[in-house]
């Protein structure tokens, strides 16, 4: 059962890495995408795991922040956040996401 939109999200960024491990490819590469801004064709051309965010907001910060304190760290980390033009309370800002994928705290 799936309680979040995102929830799916560390279960299939560990089916890429996998998959790109069995064909030689690097797994040590991560794009976090967000909402629209989401490119499945660009993520495996580029041998990038895919990790799916809903919107750049603190429950989804934390449950990617879960995902990556479970995994293998990543050496190269990439990420796309959507405006969608509301400073809402549980608005996670860009340097909260850069935080989290700095390389000493994942």
């Amino acid at each position: 059962m799936v309680d979040e939109p995102d929830g799916p999200s560390g279960p299939v960024a560990d089916l890429h890495r996998r998959w790109y491990a069995e064909r030689g490819l690097p797994t040590g590469r991560l794009l976090v995408e967000s909402l629209v801004l989401d490119d499945p064709i660009a993520a495996l051309r580029s041998a990038r795991v895919p990790y799916w965010t809903v919107f750049p907001v603190r429950p989804s910060l934390d449950r990617a922040h879960l995902y990556l304190a479970a995994t293998p760290p990543y050496r190269d980390t990439a990420l796309m956040l959507f405006s969608y033009g509301v400073d809402s309370i549980s608005l996670a800002r860009p340097r909260d996401w850069r935080q989290m994928l700095a390389p000493s705290t994942c």
